[in-house]
């Protein structure tokens, strides 16, 4: 209690002597250390003889996987961003065969995300559950277009037996922010992972964003128990501020909400030790939040059930810096964790003024019912799939251990990490120590409980690869075949295919901004002129929303880029 009386002391004094400005600055630099002090209690792991060899599958399975999971038959399942699973029967040394393909849709597309197999499901009853947008199209997407739907597959042909619609009209955003993974708890419940309808709770800048309000139900895990389903469906989920009817506070109603606050999150898992993990997506930098100032314009009044008590002073922070990080986090029901919705009267965005460097959120502290995270990525790591390692290979030192994919130019790896019973992380080990590197954008991936085989689907380059175990040959030798290989498998002949391999994501496919600024108007950022372009491709932004590319392309290749960009 001293000692924090002394530090209360010695900030005030400090104010006083540097002004008010920069105290806040120092303020907020010494709660950012405070904060990540508490993710750096543990060291970076060692591994004793764990190494992985990549491999490549061939042609079999060259496509865009959104998931990846192993089936109640003990084949590899694929589903595709364009609506389709694919089976393959996993051959002795870990390699796929292609044997069936589901056309879910007959000759439609739709923007396929989720795949989890029923746990009543076997070799001759094969159910499972998807989540898809009805809109194939990932960029300026229609509201409430999210699905979940239950399926019934032929395991001896392509036949699709049933293709059940459940529920209808969840919310998606503008862009990539859609009705993403699931997986099954062990009360039986379908969890569902809804991202957000904005970057950081209010409308956004982007023109793909911009009018699109959050949703009661986005930003959330959603938890549907399947026992109260009705005789009719599908169900729809439109809620009150859509102009729909859906209640998730009504009494047994199937769909309820389970956590908020949840940005983005591509994928979770619930854990063998009891515990659900989230991987959560930040924002990226100069977007808005809202405020809970009942007087202001931009103030959002709060859904009926939700009764706020807490203070009317919280701003509306627009252009917010700097970017925010993306987290890992043990769910709990009912707790919040960090993206503002004021339809759910949840207004501070992250840690609050320890997370926003504009002084208007000066002394802001996190909502009330803000849930600690459980491990800190850092900027633009954009973790993804994630699933447990179940094998006992290496000698159990991964076995329980969270595997998750880093979707991103910095990392484009995998990072393993050791959650003890209470859901905390207890250890970290690198993922490019091991071999479980030198990727194309991995986005999801799973394991074969047995072997110990990890199958990632690499967004990037489009195809699905094998990472498998190495107890008897040289991590040196393996790696460099590893690198070499990479290298050769990724040639970049133009401007056009290092924009779609590495820009498309964030900036669209034609340059007009998902995640990341329009290119193709006249508010640029960092200036639009050949200099200022290739300088911003090389180095990145200040504050960390655009990475820098200058270790990753080389001179030629940023050359060229910056064409292909001026060219929109």
């Amino acid at each position: 209690m001293k000692r924090k009386y002394l530090l209360a002391i010695a900030l005030l004094m400090l104010g006083l002597f540097l002004g008010a400005t920069n105290y806040w600055k120092i303020r907020t630099f010494i709660s950012r250390k405070i904060l990540t002090a508490k993710y750096a209690k543990t060291a970076k792991g060692e591994l004793s003889d764990v190494f992985f060899n990549k491999i490549d599958l061939g042609k079999d399975v060259e496509g865009i996987y959104s998931s990846l999971t192993i089936g109640p038959n003990g084949k590899l399942y694929g589903a595709t961003i364009d609506g389709k699973i694919r089976s393959y029967i996993i051959k002795d040394d870990g390699t796929l065969k292609l044997e069936h393909t589901y056309a879910l849709f007959g000759s439609e597309s739709k923007l396929l995300i989720g795949l989890h197999f029923d746990p009543s499901a076997n070799n001759s009853n094969l159910i499972a559950w998807i989540t898809y947008s009805d809109s194939p199209e990932l960029e300026n997407g229609p509201a409430w277009d999210g699905r979940l739907a239950r399926i019934t597959i032929d395991h001896n042909s392509n036949k699709v037996f049933k293709n059940e619609l459940i529920l209808t009209n969840l919310p998606r955003s503008g862009s990539d922010h859609l009705t993403n993974s699931i997986d099954f708890g062990k009360d039986g419940k379908v969890y569902i992972s809804q991202g957000s309808n904005t970057a950081m709770g209010l409308a956004d800048h982007s023109p793909v964003w911009l009018h699109r309000s959050e949703s009661l139900l986005s930003g959330a895990i959603l938890a549907l128990d399947p026992s109260k389903l009705p005789d009719s469906l599908p169900i729809n989920t439109k809620t009150v501020d859509g102009g729909g009817n859906y209640n998730p506070f009504k009494k047994n109603a199937p769909l309820t909400i389970y956590a908020t606050g949840v940005r983005n999150s591509y994928d979770l898992v619930w854990h063998s030790n009891g515990n659900l993990f989230s991987t959560l997506n930040g924002s990226r930098t100069g977007e808005i939040t809202p405020t809970s100032d009942p007087n202001s314009p931009l103030y959002i009044s709060p859904h009926p059930h939700y009764k706020y008590t807490g203070p009317t002073n919280i701003p509306s922070v627009n252009k917010a810096e700097p970017s925010q990080n993306d987290y890992l986090a043990s769910v709990k029901e009912g707790k919040y964790y960090g993206h503002p919705n004021p339809l759910r009267a949840e207004y501070v965005l992250n840690h609050g003024d320890a997370d926003v460097d504009n002084s208007e959120y000066n002394g802001i502290k996190p909502d009330k019912n803000f849930h600690e995270y459980v491990y800190d990525f850092g900027k633009h790591a954009s973790a993804n799939g994630i699933v447990e390692y179940q094998s006992s290979i290496f000698n159990e030192q991964l076995k329980g251990c969270l595997i998750i994919t880093r979707l991103s130019p910095v990392y484009n790896d995998i990072i393993i990490l050791k959650p003890n019973e209470k859901g905390d992380i207890i250890n970290e080990y690198d993922g490019k120590n091991i071999g479980l590197g030198s990727m194309n954008y991995p986005l999801d991936l799973t394991t074969n409980p047995i072997t110990g085989d990890i199958y990632v689907a690499e967004y990037g380059a489009q195809k699905i690869t094998l990472f498998k175990p190495k107890t008897d040959a040289s991590k040196a030798i393996l790696m460099a075949e590893n690198n070499s290989e990479v290298k050769e498998e990724l040639p970049i002949l133009n401007g056009n295919e290092i924009y779609d391999r590495n820009c498309k994501i964030c900036h669209g496919a034609n340059g007009k901004g998902m995640s990341g600024p329009n290119l193709t108007d006249d508010e640029w950022i960092y200036g639009n002129t050949e200099k200022d372009i290739l300088s911003i491709i090389k180095n990145g932004s200040e504050n960390g929303s655009m990475p820098a590319w200058g270790k990753i392309l080389n001179e030629n290749e940023i050359k060229k880029v910056k064409e292909y960009i001026i060219a929109f």
